[in-house]
């Protein structure tokens, strides 16, 4: 099989994985084979219990179409479409009450449009827009309902602004005292002793711990500098 087509199968049937990694009550591991080298057509693959976990469509072998994720227990869990191994269009996942959890617009494999999320109770709770990759406006909600709107602050400022906040992070502080000023459920483990946190969509925050009482322990504590530095930050 060409490498590359290989590569993009495996990519697409990552992201189902990491989605039921993630989101199933129940997970069980995907079966399935590779598709044949330039294969074109519909290709699914199962969970062990003989449910449907990825259906999706290939052209030349590269996924181009329709492209579904299901739970174990059968719920639909992701859809979207891709256009040459790129997302392109709507993706939509579900939570396992099957109520929308959220909805993103792609154009080319890049955010571009509204993307929105809601709670388990079908109420919107955030929403960003996008042009070509790019943040540009962020939508605020209380009780489901838009309350106002602001364009996205550049780099530049929100890098100071999360600058300022980690400022007064300091050797000796433990986890449980940083995670009052960076959330901990916006982190998440990179290596053995850092903790790696998102601040907003662009900015990154890695801090090192040392593994007192175990690893991630809310006695934890910062031993070592702090990092700041960009990335964009995807679900997808």
């Amino acid at each position: 099989m060409n490498p590359s087509v290989t590569i993009r199968w495996a990519l697409s049937l990552l992201v189902g994985l990491f989605l039921s990694l993630s989101f199933a009550d129940d997970y069980r591991p995907v079966v399935g084979t590779a598709p044949p080298d330039g294969y074109t057509g519909a290709w699914s693959t199962w969970y062990t219990n003989g449910a449907i976990a990825i259906e999706q469509h290939l052209e030349q072998g590269i996924p181009s179409g329709s492209y579904k994720c299901w739970r174990p227990t059968g719920e639909i869990q992701y859809e979207g479409v891709y256009y040459q191994g790129l997302s392109h269009g709507i993706f939509t996942s579900w939570y396992s009450n099957g109520m929308r959890s959220a909805e993103r617009s792609y154009l080319n494999g890049q955010p571009d449009g509204a993307h929105i999320e809601w709670d388990q109770n079908g109420r919107i709770v955030s929403g960003l827009r996008y042009k070509k990759g790019r943040i540009t406006h962020l939508d605020y909600y209380e009780n489901g309902t838009l309350i106002k709107t602001e364009p996205a602050p550049t780099y530049e400022q929100h890098s100071a602004r999360v600058a300022e906040k980690t400022a007064a992070i300091t050797n000796g502080m433990t986890r449980a005292e940083v995670e009052k000023i960076l959330p901990a459920e916006d982190g998440g483990i990179q290596t053995p002793n850092i903790m790696r946190y998102y601040e907003g969509w662009e900015v990154m925050v890695d801090v090192p711990y040392d593994q007192t009482g175990g690893p991630w322990k809310p006695e934890n504590r910062v031993n070592g500098p702090v990092h700041v530095y960009r990335d964009v930050f995807s679900c997808d």
